[in-house]
């Protein structure tokens, strides 16, 4: 063999064996990603074996270098941690202003965890947004612990409170709580340290939504479904057989969903799939033994119906209100935005216009008093649970007259020109 033979043997093992290792560290991401177990990596390389063989055998060996065993892929799961990490730590040392998120909730193992955020932004306006840490709290949450906690992962990423500007939290005691709590404990050591900046705090607003939205509830709606569905899923045998006779009647949407109060967006799938099966659902109950009167009552139907509709609104605004890099202006754009939406419902039910309320529209009302009242005091509610934000909201107007300006200028030259 030539030596230039030599050569592109030896360039197409190294092409090959970095497309393999490639191809290992990018099936380890997805099974992180989508938490699946490590230990799947080997039946998924049984697959892709199983598959190459058929469609391609004389590549089988090829596929079958792959190592996609649970310690390999434990490995590469923590060297692509590793690598994000110091990616972050590397934007980190430019920041010249950063805000933080934290959130503390307690996992299965009843461990509590203390997620947290940061976004930062370089002198050339370039804007990092990343998760920096979830630290577990073994013992208390006390705001001491949290703020402890918070300290360790500032000095991981060479982060200094003097470049704090705005912090966002839960709602839990030791957040925002008295002077005890993390907040208060942060603004005291910004002052204590002789720090120039002010401390922007906040809410955060998807769990300020949440709280806004348990007002968009009828209760006799809500104790009659999570009566029924509760049966239905918490009883293994009801539950098959519910199954088995949605099958036989066809019906598409296949399965009560289970609610869960604390994650309230779970009502709005819950109520629109139990609304789309309430025929069935009535049949099943009754066969089993369960009159529930409120299914066959036309008031309490149309009330169900209100409610899917409402939910519905809310689900979208929440999703509206979720991902990364939204600047605060643009999640008051949607507040604001959904606020005018209520108005106009509310306009339209005075005027006895229920178009864009499709589900109610299908059960023909006859009074809409209770839906107005309904929504009226809903809106005040919503409303009132944003005025935390008010001292912010000139910023944000700030931002939104700057683009506008900066828009205008720009129109204003290419005019000239």
């Amino acid at each position: 063999m030539s030596l230039a033979e030599q050569q592109m043997s030896l360039i197409k093992l190294t092409t090959e064996q970095m497309s393999i290792t490639r191809s290992s560290f990018a099936i380890s991401a997805l099974l992180a990603k989508k938490l699946k177990p490590f230990s799947d990596g080997d039946f998924i390389k049984e697959c892709i074996e199983t598959t190459i063989e058929i469609l391609c055998p004389e590549n089988k060996a090829l596929f079958s270098a792959i190592s996609l065993s649970a310690r390999m892929v434990t490995r590469r799961v923590e060297e692509i941690s590793s690598n994000i990490k110091g990616y972050l730590k590397e934007q980190a040392s430019h920041f010249q202003y950063y805000s933080l998120a934290m959130d503390e909730s307690t996992d299965v193992s009843d461990t509590a965890q203390l997620a947290i955020f940061v976004r930062g932004v370089r002198q050339n306006f370039d804007v990092t947004e990343e998760f920096a840490s979830l630290v577990p709290m073994k013992d208390t949450t006390t705001g001491a612990d949290l703020l402890e906690a918070l300290h360790r992962v500032l000095r991981d990423y060479n982060l200094s409170l003097a470049n704090l500007t705005g912090l966002t939290t839960d709602g839990a005691p030791a957040m925002v709580g008295d002077k005890r709590a993390v907040v208060s404990l942060i603004e005291k050591e910004i002052t204590e340290f002789g720090f120039p900046q002010k401390l922007v705090k906040t809410h955060c607003i998807i769990h300020q939504e949440a709280l806004c939205a348990k007002s968009f509830s009828f209760q006799d709606v809500m104790k009659v479904v999570v009566k029924i569905v509760n049966y239905i899923r918490s009883r293994g045998l009801k539950h098959r057989q519910f199954k088995t006779f949605l099958a036989e009647m066809d019906d598409w949407d296949g399965d009560a969903l289970y609610y869960c109060h604390i994650r309230w967006l779970s009502r709005g799938d819950m109520l629109e799939r139990f609304y789309n099966i309430r025929k069935e659902i009535q049949i099943f109950m009754t066969d089993n033994g369960k009159e529930f009167p409120e299914l066959n009552d036309v008031t309490w139907n149309c009330d169900l119906a209100f409610l899917v509709d409402i939910s519905g609104h809310l689900n979208k605004l929440n999703t509206q209100l979720q991902g990364k890099n939204q600047l605060i202006n643009v999640l008051f754009d949607h507040i604001c935005a959904f606020d005018l939406k209520l108005n106009l419902r509310l306009s339209q039910l005075q005027n006895a216009n229920i178009s864009h309320f499709t589900k109610l529209a299908d059960s023909h009302p006859i009074e809409l008093k209770k839906y107005i009242s309904f929504l009226f005091d809903c809106k005040w509610n919503f409303l009132g649970g944003f005025q935390t934000f008010a001292p912010i909201k000139m910023h944000s107007h700030c931002l939104a007259l700057r683009s506008l300006r900066m828009s205008t200028t720009w129109k204003l030259i290419f005019k000239w020109s």
